[in-house]
């Protein structure tokens, strides 16, 4: 089976263009997979640029800073970050934020930007996230108006070590509200004029 994966008219297979051409040429029947078999083929560089100058890569793909703080600032929800040691590191800043969040709070203990009446119940998602026992923990209320879920997510390197919390908060009063199905392009805004 493995003669499958390595010609093609008597050619190696080294891109996915040359796989797609043969397995055209060929279909292979499920059964003829052995699950030992594994594809090392590298879609090739042609037509891809370069990524940008002064970009961050992130694993898969790169953004520039510019390009992260857009993107943090256009979607739908707030984000906060609290690192390992309690501490607020990062804010969203969008522009329909559930929780007003003060610049004020970067590097101040998550303890202090709480009430008193749920400050147990913030000591008890940081334990239980520090110590492995948990990874998210959701809630969900109506506050003026609006129905705000929001989610903690431990924060963890490749070894598994907590690194902090990630809140994540987003209005779902429209989504909600939704029924029935869209599957025609309409907006929900009228159309802008681009020379206004």
């Amino acid at each position: 089976m493995s003669e499958l994966f390595e010609q093609h008219n008597n050619k190696p297979i080294e891109s996915l263009d040359s796989l797609v051409d043969h397995l055209k040429d060929t279909p292979p029947k499920f059964d003829d997979f052995d699950e030992g078999i594994t594809l090392n083929i590298v879609p090739s560089n042609i037509g891809r640029a370069k990524d940008p100058k002064d970009s961050i890569p992130l694993g898969i793909g790169a953004l520039t800073l510019e390009q992260l703080k857009a993107i943090f600032s256009t979607m739908p929800v707030d984000l906060t970050f609290i690192d390992a040691d309690d501490r607020v590191r990062f804010v969203s800043e969008g522009p329909d934020r559930v929780f007003i969040r003060p610049k004020t709070i970067i590097g101040r203990k998550v303890q202090s930007c709480h009430p008193a009446e749920s400050l147990d119940l913030v000591e008890q998602i940081l334990s239980d996230f520090r110590t492995g026992k948990q990874d998210v923990a959701d809630f969900w209320l109506n506050f003026r108006g609006r129905f705000v879920f929001i989610r903690y997510f431990a924060i963890r390197d490749e070894h598994k070590n907590y690194m902090g919390t990630l809140e994540v908060t987003q209005d779902l009063t429209r989504e909600r509200a939704l029924a029935g199905e869209r599957r025609l392009l309409e907006y929900d805004t009228p159309t802008k004029d681009p020379n206004a």
